[in-house]
């Protein structure tokens, strides 16, 4: 009778074991079920964003004259990323920034596209967008400054990054563009290609100035000028590196 009494208690502690392991791996594979569910139905939201993306891009992506305006070519030392960036339309459009210029410093192997904004904040005397519009655009490049006269003529203004001063600039490719700009020697040579032309500027000077300076932006007799700023010291938004330089005849 002892006997059979230890015999069912076996059983009943197999079967128990039996039952536990049976939920333990049911419990398992609902999981998998659950984060496969998942894993799929994230992939689809993120399908349809993309899809939402590519379809409002097609319906607001402006013609290519649009993008470079008043028939302006792309520099031809302009990055292809840049170049054939076709996610760049929507930001550049919607601040009014438009891919005109190519700028590069041999000496600093520095390369990089400028970018021209609209005059609109800069007529308004609207700073504060400007200021925006102004970031936007350095995101994607170096930017003249909206009074800037064309290279090869009066005074051009290019303003860059020397350090990144937001998480999106520091994603960017040109968040650090004129980090070595401050080791440039005077006689250097920076070269402005407009299309098909180039334009070859040589340093004559370079001077910090404080944030607030605007008056490294008068053009007044700059005839065949050029003025890079960036800020300075580098990690810092402080004060601002000037380099002045005047085109060769």
């Amino acid at each position: 009778m002892h006997l059979r009494s230890q015999q069912q208690k076996i059983w009943a502690l197999a079967i128990l074991f039996s039952s536990l392991s049976l939920i333990f791996w049911l419990q398992i594979g609902l999981n998998a079920i659950g984060a496969s569910w998942n894993s799929q139905a994230a992939l689809l939201k993120v399908y349809a964003i993309e899809q939402r993306e590519s379809v409002a891009s097609n319906e607001h992506a402006a013609a290519p004259e649009e993008v470079e305006g008043e028939g302006m070519e792309m520099p031809s030392d302009m990055p292809s990323e840049i170049a054939e960036g076709e996610n760049l339309r929507n930001p550049l459009n919607e601040w009014e920034l438009r891919r005109a210029f190519g700028i590069s410093i041999p000496s600093l192997t520095i390369r990089a596209p400028v970018l021209l904004p609209s005059r609109k904040h800069w007529d308004a005397r609207n700073w504060e967008l400007l200021e925006e519009q102004m970031q936007a655009g350095m995101l994607h490049g170096t930017v003249a400054y909206p009074h800037s006269s064309r290279p090869g003529g009066g005074a051009l203004f290019i303003a860059g990054h020397s350090s990144p001063p937001s998480v999106e600039a520091k994603e960017s490719m040109y968040g650090t563009v004129f980090a070595m700009l401050p080791n440039i020697d005077l006689g250097a040579e920076i070269v402005i290609t407009d299309g098909d032309e180039r334009f070859t500027y040589v340093v004559t000077e370079t001077f910090i100035v404080q944030a607030e300076d605007t008056g490294i932006l008068d053009p007044v007799n700059a005839e065949g000028s050029l003025t890079l700023i960036t800020c300075y010291p580098v990690g810092t938004t402080r004060q601002r590196f000037v380099v002045k330089a005047k085109r060769r005849d």
